[in-house]
Protein backbone atom coordinates (compact mmCIF):
# COMPACT_ATOMS: atom_id res chain seq x y z
CA UNK A 1 0.00 0.00 0.00
CA UNK A 2 1.25 3.45 -0.91
CA UNK A 3 1.03 5.91 1.99
CA UNK A 4 1.03 9.65 1.41
CA UNK A 5 1.65 11.99 4.31
CA UNK A 6 1.07 15.68 3.72
CA UNK A 7 2.76 18.23 5.91
CA UNK A 8 1.53 21.82 6.10
CA UNK A 9 2.98 23.72 3.17
CA UNK A 10 1.64 27.15 4.08
CA UNK A 11 2.97 28.80 7.21
CA UNK A 12 2.21 32.19 8.68
CA UNK A 13 5.03 34.67 9.23
CA UNK A 14 5.37 33.28 12.77
CA UNK A 15 5.89 29.76 11.44
CA UNK A 16 2.52 28.32 12.50
CA UNK A 17 0.44 26.31 10.02
CA UNK A 18 -2.01 28.34 8.01
CA UNK A 19 -5.59 27.31 8.80
CA UNK A 20 -9.02 28.38 7.59
CA UNK A 21 -9.50 31.00 10.32
CA UNK A 22 -6.10 32.57 9.62
CA UNK A 23 -6.76 32.48 5.90
CA UNK A 24 -10.13 34.23 6.24
CA UNK A 25 -8.76 36.76 8.74
CA UNK A 26 -5.92 37.64 6.36
CA UNK A 27 -7.87 37.33 3.11
CA UNK A 28 -6.97 39.91 0.44
CA UNK A 29 -10.70 40.45 0.06
CA UNK A 30 -11.27 41.85 3.57
CA UNK A 31 -11.78 45.59 4.13
CA UNK A 32 -8.68 45.79 6.40
CA UNK A 33 -6.34 44.95 3.55
CA UNK A 34 -4.81 47.95 1.81
CA UNK A 35 -3.08 45.96 -0.92
CA UNK A 36 -5.90 43.60 -1.90
CA UNK A 37 -7.06 43.02 -5.43
CA UNK A 38 -10.43 44.65 -4.80
CA UNK A 39 -10.52 46.95 -1.78
CA UNK A 40 -13.58 47.19 0.38
CA UNK A 41 -15.14 43.90 -0.69
CA UNK A 42 -16.61 41.60 1.90
CA UNK A 43 -15.28 38.11 2.31
CA UNK A 44 -16.30 35.84 -0.55
CA UNK A 45 -19.27 33.52 -0.04
CA UNK A 46 -18.33 30.08 1.27
CA UNK A 47 -19.07 27.13 -1.02
CA UNK A 48 -21.38 24.63 0.65
CA UNK A 49 -20.39 21.65 -1.46
CA UNK A 50 -19.85 20.54 -5.00
CA UNK A 51 -22.97 20.68 -7.17
CA UNK A 52 -21.78 19.12 -10.42
CA UNK A 53 -18.86 17.95 -12.48
CA UNK A 54 -19.23 17.89 -16.27
CA UNK A 55 -16.75 15.72 -18.13
CA UNK A 56 -16.30 16.40 -21.83
CA UNK A 57 -16.13 13.01 -23.55
CA UNK A 58 -15.74 11.63 -27.06
CA UNK A 59 -18.67 9.18 -26.84
CA UNK A 60 -21.55 9.82 -24.42
CA UNK A 61 -23.01 6.31 -24.73
CA UNK A 62 -19.68 4.64 -23.94
CA UNK A 63 -19.00 7.01 -21.03
CA UNK A 64 -22.54 6.56 -19.67
CA UNK A 65 -22.15 2.77 -19.69
CA UNK A 66 -18.83 3.12 -17.84
CA UNK A 67 -20.18 5.39 -15.09
CA UNK A 68 -23.35 3.32 -14.71
CA UNK A 69 -21.99 -0.23 -15.05
CA UNK A 70 -18.43 0.03 -13.74
CA UNK A 71 -18.43 2.96 -11.32
CA UNK A 72 -22.00 2.27 -10.18
CA UNK A 73 -23.49 5.76 -10.41
CA UNK A 74 -27.28 5.96 -10.65
CA UNK A 75 -28.51 7.70 -13.83
CA UNK A 76 -30.58 10.83 -13.25
CA UNK A 77 -31.83 10.84 -16.86
CA UNK A 78 -31.64 8.62 -19.91
CA UNK A 79 -28.53 9.44 -21.98
CA UNK A 80 -28.93 11.51 -25.14
CA UNK A 81 -26.48 11.99 -27.97
CA UNK A 82 -24.87 14.89 -26.09
CA UNK A 83 -25.60 14.41 -22.36
CA UNK A 84 -25.87 11.81 -19.60
CA UNK A 85 -26.49 12.89 -16.00
CA UNK A 86 -25.83 10.81 -12.86
CA UNK A 87 -26.37 11.25 -9.15
CA UNK A 88 -22.93 11.58 -7.54
CA UNK A 89 -24.33 11.15 -4.04
CA UNK A 90 -27.65 10.00 -2.69
CA UNK A 91 -30.39 9.96 -5.31
CA UNK A 92 -32.05 13.37 -5.21
CA UNK A 93 -29.06 15.08 -3.60
CA UNK A 94 -27.70 18.21 -5.28
CA UNK A 95 -24.48 16.44 -6.36
CA UNK A 96 -24.25 15.34 -9.96
CA UNK A 97 -21.77 14.09 -12.52
CA UNK A 98 -22.48 14.58 -16.22
CA UNK A 99 -20.76 13.36 -19.36
CA UNK A 100 -21.10 15.61 -22.39
CA UNK A 101 -20.05 15.64 -26.03
CA UNK A 102 -19.60 19.06 -27.56
CA UNK A 103 -18.85 22.56 -26.35
CA UNK A 104 -19.77 23.77 -22.89
CA UNK A 105 -21.64 26.94 -21.99
CA UNK A 106 -19.52 30.06 -22.50
CA UNK A 107 -16.70 28.02 -24.01
CA UNK A 108 -16.27 30.71 -26.66
CA UNK A 109 -15.15 33.05 -23.86
CA UNK A 110 -12.42 30.71 -22.63
CA UNK A 111 -8.97 32.31 -22.24
CA UNK A 112 -7.55 29.23 -24.00
CA UNK A 113 -7.25 30.24 -27.64
CA UNK A 114 -8.63 28.11 -30.44
CA UNK A 115 -5.95 25.97 -31.97
CA UNK A 116 -4.59 25.05 -28.55
CA UNK A 117 -5.20 21.62 -27.04
CA UNK A 118 -8.06 23.29 -25.15
CA UNK A 119 -9.94 24.40 -28.28
CA UNK A 120 -13.73 24.22 -28.08
CA UNK A 121 -15.03 20.66 -28.18
CA UNK A 122 -11.61 18.99 -28.06
CA UNK A 123 -11.06 18.67 -24.30
CA UNK A 124 -11.18 14.93 -23.64
CA UNK A 125 -9.61 14.71 -20.17
CA UNK A 126 -7.49 14.52 -18.25
CA UNK A 127 -9.45 15.42 -15.15
CA UNK A 128 -9.11 13.90 -11.68
CA UNK A 129 -12.02 13.71 -9.29
CA UNK A 130 -12.91 11.63 -6.25
CA UNK A 131 -16.16 9.94 -5.32
CA UNK A 132 -16.69 9.40 -1.60
CA UNK A 133 -17.45 5.78 -0.77
CA UNK A 134 -18.07 3.94 2.50
CA UNK A 135 -15.12 1.86 3.70
CA UNK A 136 -17.08 -1.39 3.61
CA UNK A 137 -17.67 -0.81 -0.14
CA UNK A 138 -14.15 0.28 -1.10
CA UNK A 139 -12.68 -3.13 -2.02
CA UNK A 140 -15.89 -4.11 -3.83
CA UNK A 141 -15.69 -0.95 -5.98
CA UNK A 142 -12.08 -1.70 -6.93
CA UNK A 143 -12.94 -5.36 -7.66
CA UNK A 144 -15.83 -4.29 -9.88
CA UNK A 145 -13.48 -2.15 -11.99
CA UNK A 146 -10.92 -4.98 -12.17
CA UNK A 147 -13.67 -7.36 -13.28
CA UNK A 148 -14.47 -4.89 -16.11
CA UNK A 149 -10.85 -5.23 -17.26
CA UNK A 150 -9.53 -1.94 -15.88
CA UNK A 151 -6.17 -1.40 -14.24
CA UNK A 152 -6.87 -0.36 -10.66
CA UNK A 153 -4.21 1.54 -8.73
CA UNK A 154 -4.01 1.39 -4.96
CA UNK A 155 -4.84 1.13 -2.25
CA UNK A 156 -3.26 4.47 -1.46
CA UNK A 157 -3.27 5.62 2.14
CA UNK A 158 -3.80 9.40 2.44
CA UNK A 159 -2.69 10.12 5.99
CA UNK A 160 -3.22 13.86 5.71
CA UNK A 161 -6.92 13.25 4.91
CA UNK A 162 -7.24 10.15 7.10
CA UNK A 163 -8.55 8.20 4.10
CA UNK A 164 -7.77 5.33 1.74
CA UNK A 165 -8.31 5.46 -2.03
CA UNK A 166 -8.25 3.40 -5.21
CA UNK A 167 -7.94 4.87 -8.71
CA UNK A 168 -8.74 3.92 -12.32
CA UNK A 169 -9.04 5.71 -15.65
CA UNK A 170 -12.30 6.11 -17.55
CA UNK A 171 -12.48 5.58 -21.34
CA UNK A 172 -11.61 9.26 -21.95
CA UNK A 173 -8.51 9.33 -19.74
CA UNK A 174 -10.08 10.94 -16.66
CA UNK A 175 -8.71 9.67 -13.35
CA UNK A 176 -11.54 8.40 -11.13
CA UNK A 177 -10.82 8.03 -7.42
CA UNK A 178 -12.85 6.10 -4.87
CA UNK A 179 -12.09 8.06 -1.70
CA UNK A 180 -12.98 6.50 1.64
CA UNK A 181 -12.49 8.42 4.90
CA UNK A 182 -11.53 6.48 7.99
CA UNK A 183 -14.53 5.37 10.04
CA UNK A 184 -15.06 7.57 13.08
Amino acid sequence: MLTLVRKPVCLTSTGTPLNRATLLRNSPMTPRDTSGIVRGMERPPVARGLAEIVLVVADVERAARFYRDVIGLVPETEPTEHWAWFWAGEVGSPQRLAVHRGPLLFEEHSPHASGSRWAAGSRWGPIHFALRIDRQDLERAADRARHAGLAVHGPTRLEWMRATSYYCYDPDGNLVEWWSPDPT
